[in-house]
């Protein structure tokens, strides 16, 4: 993991690696301590990760055109579609009507143009979502796609199953809610969602349960189980034919990183037990995850990697330690309070990670989960049963999926009345990593109960208070104006000593989305800009902010200064032969926002190479923030 993080922003020669590599295996020849030996290895499996994550990527020329001859290989939604070329994935959008499946074989000319980096101060981009799947390069088609064949291969085998199970459920479940869980829940399939039942299941904690992981996997594995019992097979050799069902339905769900998990660590338990071999759950933990690295080392950004092997890791720390507490109560409020450490386990390693992704959390939700997750599993086994029943019996049989359905809705909007969530929460990555440090020392605190491991345990704590001190009072103090990405609109914010002034907005109150994070992030208050002195050294007048290090300006389609100097911020379609008119004024720096039209950007372009002035684009790098 720590090669892989490395890897991602450094190069490393494959050179290095082999050499380290063959290195270690020459000195283990010679008589070498153990932890000498042990070290050498470490070093090689850092290089490892670091050389597999420098992936040589396309750099084709986005000014020529390019025949492409790819694969279809997954479908992200309407009209969006992932495509295999030369080893790569490829980001497809095709409006029209014609839709593809997995495996299809697809030719038609077209450009290819990296997928850029946009800062969104803290809002989601559709272009961070397809790097997480390892995507960096976006086709713009020229000619009609034209469908040339259809490769057969296991994978596309069971992508074309999953697309006639979810045809068929589209048959059954006519509720569109009802359906659209029931694709989560059965076959992965999230596309379908609509934004108010992500929001009920995020509010109340249970969003898991959205993602096929270990819960869907266990409850396979225990139905099919239940079914070899049936079956009369009963030997530990004979269960190893559960590893090819397990990895099947893997290959169904969309091969998840969460679901991986789930089926690699299940299949080293099978392995174990076929060979009358113990195990360590944390050992198959890590090894799992190496196995997954090693294949796709960008998992390792992946929100679902990430959420899957930490609520897992907490599970099997921290469950025992809190189960031993009702052991001894009778065997009903026993199992009830497992269910409840189980979830408040998985809580704990899952909790940074939550408030970091998603700045929100359910402070509450084991208890909802106690109910959430029989009722999923329960919903999980009724809709497989009518996946695999003829479709005449099926809608016979519908009433069941579809009350179960209304019940998990119901007792999810009731829960949302007594939920305690803590919201509106956006730590660093350092917060991150202290957080960590701080739970894990103190776990070592609690196993040992030694005056060392006491002091350790309060090192991390007392760092992690010290930053979140300073940072916060960084917050406080924070001076810079952002110009945000709005197509067509202008959105320029002034964020000065934890307050915020528009010094120009066009948003209406539905596109707020853009602008929201990042006033919540720096937790700043609504204070309106007025002429004069805003704070010390801070002055603004007629459109222009003063600092003892610069002077910036703000020109619209109303500005009509008789000198200009400093930083400018063009908005609203003001080109340089309006503005200047041919004088020559002593600029610093040009900023434009997506209010300007393409033409008046290229206007931009060309006055700023004439004169050698800095030019920052909103288009190019999203959101741009000027301290001052």
């Amino acid at each position: 993991m720590a090669g892989i993080g490395c890897g991602t922003y450094f190069y490393l020669p494959f050179s290095i690696f082999s050499t380290g590599l063959v290195s270690t295996f020459l000195i283990s020849f010679f008589k070498s301590s153990k932890n000498f030996l042990s070290l050498l290895l470490y070093i090689c499996i850092f290089l490892g990760g670091w050389t597999s994550a420098n992936q040589d990527f396309l750099h084709p020329d986005i000014r020529g055109e390019h025949y492409m001859q790819c694969e279809c290989g997954e479908v992200l939604g309407k009209g969006n579609y992932l495509l295999k070329a030369s080893g790569q994935l490829f980001y497809l959008h095709y409006s029209d009507s014609t839709t593809f499946i997995p495996g299809d074989s697809l030719a038609f000319s077209c450009k290819i143009y990296p997928l850029r980096t946009f800062n969104t101060a803290g809002a989601f981009h559709y272009h961070h979502y397809l790097k997480q799947k390892n995507v960096h390069f976006r086709l713009i088609p020229y000619s009609p796609i034209k469908k040339s064949g259809h490769s057969h291969t296991l994978l596309t085998f069971f992508q074309r199953l999953r697309h006639k199970m979810l045809q068929k459920m589209n048959r059954l479940i006519p509720d569109p809610n009802n359906r659209a869980l029931l694709e989560a829940l059965c076959l992965g399939y999230k596309n379908e969602l609509d934004a108010t039942t992500k929001s009920l299941f995020s509010s109340t904690g249970t969003i898991h349960l959205l993602a096929v992981s270990g819960l869907h996997t266990g409850a396979i594995y225990v139905l099919l189980t239940f079914i070899f019992r049936i079956l009369g097979i009963h030997k530990p050799i004979s269960r190893l034919l559960l590893i090819p069902l397990l990895g099947a339905y893997a290959c169904l769900t969309g091969l998840s990183p969460s679901v991986l998990r789930s089926a690699i660590l299940l299949s080293f338990m099978l392995i174990g037990k076929a060979f009358h071999k113990n195990y360590t759950p944390l050992n198959s933990v890590a090894a799992s995850a190496f196995l997954i690295l090693i294949i796709q080392p960008g998992n390792l950004y992946s929100v679902s990697f990430q959420m899957s092997y930490a609520a897992y890791t907490g599970i099997l720390i921290f469950f025992p330690l809190l189960n031993r507490f009702t052991r001894k109560l009778p065997k009903l409020f026993s199992r009830l309070c497992a269910l409840i450490w189980l979830s408040i386990a998985a809580q704990l390693t899952t909790l940074p990670l939550c408030l970091y992704y998603f700045h929100t959390i359910s402070l509450t939700s084991f208890l909802i989960n106690i109910i959430a997750i029989p009722l999923t599993t329960l919903l999980l086994y009724t809709a497989l049963i009518l996946l695999l029943l003829p479709l005449t019996l099926g809608l016979k049989l519908i009433f069941l999926t579809d009350g179960l359905c209304t019940f998990l809705f119901l007792s999810l909007q009731h829960f949302t009345t007594i939920n305690w969530q803590w919201e509106n929460c956006y730590p660093t990555l350092l917060h991150l990593l202290l957080a960590y440090s701080t739970l894990f020392s103190f776990l070592g605190f609690i196993k040992k109960r030694e005056k060392k491991t006491f002091y350790l345990a309060g090192l991390p704590l007392s760092l992690w208070l010290i930053y979140a001190c300073s940072y916060n009072l960084q917050l406080h103090n924070k001076r810079e104006i952002m110009l945000f990405h709005c197509y067509g609109k202008s959105c320029i914010l002034l964020n000065y000593d934890g307050n915020y002034s528009f010094l120009k907005n066009d948003l209406d109150s539905s596109e707020w989305k853009v602008i929201l994070p990042y006033i919540e992030k720096n937790r700043l208050s609504s204070f309106p800009v007025n002429e004069g002195l805003l704070t010390d050294n801070l002055t603004y007048f007629q459109n222009s902010l003063s600092s003892p290090h610069m002077q910036i300006r703000l020109i619209d389609a109303r500005s009509s200064p008789d000198t200009l100097s400093g930083i400018l911020l063009i908005t609203g379609n003001v080109p340089p032969q309006q503005l200047l008119r041919n004088k020559n004024f002593p600029i610093q720096a040009i900023y434009l926002d997506a209010s300007n039209s393409l033409f008046c950007i290229r206007e931009w372009e060309k006055y700023c190479e004439r004169r050698q002035i800095p030019l920052h684009k909103t288009t190019d790098t999203g959101c741009i923030c000027i301290p001052l």
